[in-house]
Parts: C-alpha cells; sequence; structure tokens
C-alpha cells in the first residue's frame, strides 16, 4: 500500500492515478489535503469527515474512492469530469475521535450563511466566535470556490440514514434540476431511506449544505447509519451510491 496522504492509502493497483493537493491546515497544524481523479472542465466533490466522529462515513467515501481509480468503469467520464475527493475535513477531530475540531467548534455550524447565530441552538453545535472562524472552514470554502462543482456529495452519519437535498431555487451552474430530483429519489429508494432534513430533527444554521445552496451549488448530505460496521457500509451504501454518481456524471 502507497500512502500520499495521512487520510487516505491507495491501493497498489490502480487504473486511474489521482493527483494529490495540499489545501491547507488544521488548527493544530494538521496538513488538509484532497485528490483529483480526471481532468474535465465539469466538477464535482464528494467529501467526508466535517465531524471527526462519524468514521461511517470516512469508510464509505474510501470505498468510492478506491472504485473510482481502481475500475475501468468510470474511465469513459474522465475527460469531461473531474471528481474532488476530501476525504477526512477535520483531521484533529477524527484524531481526537470528537465531532468538533481542536477549538471545539461544530465546522457544520461555522459556515458563513444568512442564518448563523453566535448562539448555539443546542450545547454540542457550537457555531465558533465568527463565521468562518476556523481554519477547516476557510479551507473548504477555498476548495469549493476555486473548483466550483455542480455538484457537492457530503457524506457524514447519523443514528437515522437519510439523504438529505439541499437544492438552490436556480443552480448558477449546468444540472438539470428535475434529473437531480430524480436521481435523488432513486438513490433514496435504493438505499431504502428517507428523504429531508425533517426525519432527523436538528436545526442547522450556518450549515455547508445552507451556505452551498446561497452559493447556487446543490449539495446533498448522506447520512449513514452509525454504528455499523465496515462490512455492512460498504455492502449497504456503496452500490447505491456508485449508481448514482454514473448516473449524474452521464446524464
Amino acid at each position: 500500500m502507497e500512502t500520499l496522504s495521512h487520510t487516505i492509502e491507495l491501493p497498489s493497483k490502480i487504473h486511474h492515478f489521482p493527483t494529490h493537493h495540499n489545501l491547507g491546515n488544521s488548527v493544530l497544524g494538521t496538513p488538509i489535503g484532497y485528490f483529483t481523479v480526471g481532468h474535465g472542465s465539469k466538477q464535482i466533490l464528494i467529501m467526508s469527515g466535517l465531524h471527526g466522529d462519524e468514521f461511517e462515513a470516512q469508510i464509505l467515501l474510501d470505498a468510492i474512492f478506491r472504485e473510482l481509480i481502481t475500475t475501468q468503469h468510470f474511465a469513459r467520464y474522465f475527460e469531461s469530469w473531474t471528481i474532488a475527493i476530501l476525504p477526512v475535513a477535520n483531521p484533529d477531530g477524527a484524531h481526537l475521535r470528537q465531532r468538533w475540531n481542536a477549538n471545539l467548534v461544530d465546522l457544520n455550524r461555522n459556515f458563513p450563511t444568512k442564518d448563523w447565530n453566535p448562539a448555539p441552538l443546542k450545547p454540542r453545535y457550537t457555531p465558533g466566535p465568527a463565521p468562518a472562524s476556523e481554519p477547516e472552514t476557510k479551507n473548504i470554502i477555498t476548495l469549493i470556490k476555486g473548483h466550483r462543482p455542480i455538484l457537492v456529495l457530503d457524506i457524514h452519519s447519523f443514528q437515522t440514514s437519510a439523504v438529505l437535498p439541499c437544492l438552490p431555487s436556480k443552480n448558477r451552474f449546468p444540472c438539470d434540476g428535475d434529473l437531480l430530483d430524480h436521481l435523488i429519489k432513486r438513490l433514496a429508494h435504493n438505499l431504502h431511506v428517507p428523504i429531508g432534513d425533517e426525519v432527523l430533527g436538528y436545526e442547522t444554521a450556518g450549515g455547508k449544505h445552507t451556505w452551498c445552496q446561497e452559493q447556487g451549488i446543490p449539495e446533498i448530505t448522506l447520512e449513514v447509519k452509525r454504528n455499523i460496521n465496515h462490512q455492512e457500509i460498504v455492502e449497504r451504501y456503496l452500490g447505491p451510491t456508485i449508481l448514482f454518481l454514473d448516473d449524474f456524471l452521464h446524464a
């Protein structure tokens, strides 16, 4: 196994070698890296690890990444598409096995949205002293503004599995809203999970999904069920997620 980053190991047999990029550092100075596969002008971003203790999400993203680089299936898309992979957005939280970054800020409440609120809605949802106060938040904003993805797929984990779309009323990029809505419903159907924030029952002021929506970028949050093992995560989630990506890239 070859290691290009502290966040992910590359298998020895690769059909499409990814490019590694340095994005920045965390609060504790940990380098944050991401990968790109393909060299097309249309781009999507797949990420996980915004909450450091959601290891189930990181397992699924690792499996998706391996599928992209070790099989020939996606080769037909790499002339037109670039897929950016951010494996662990909050490496300090992952190392400390906690939701927050090293400053005890919930990064998914720290984005500079219109609804950002300095008062946490619950003690665990600490928004930070100011919008985008955290280096990890700034790094993600830099990544998204630099790549201008047509779609962001953000993988999390929660006690309830769900597909949570956050779609702008008008996309700034060429993405058919009706088609995307159809593909989201198909993804949820194939995963046997509900769609929508209401199934989770919590507020997300300052969330990255809202920030993306305000930028005109569709984001889908996929919540993997917490406390299931590696094999179950791959067996249950990888196939439907790969099918969703295949359909989206083909459309």
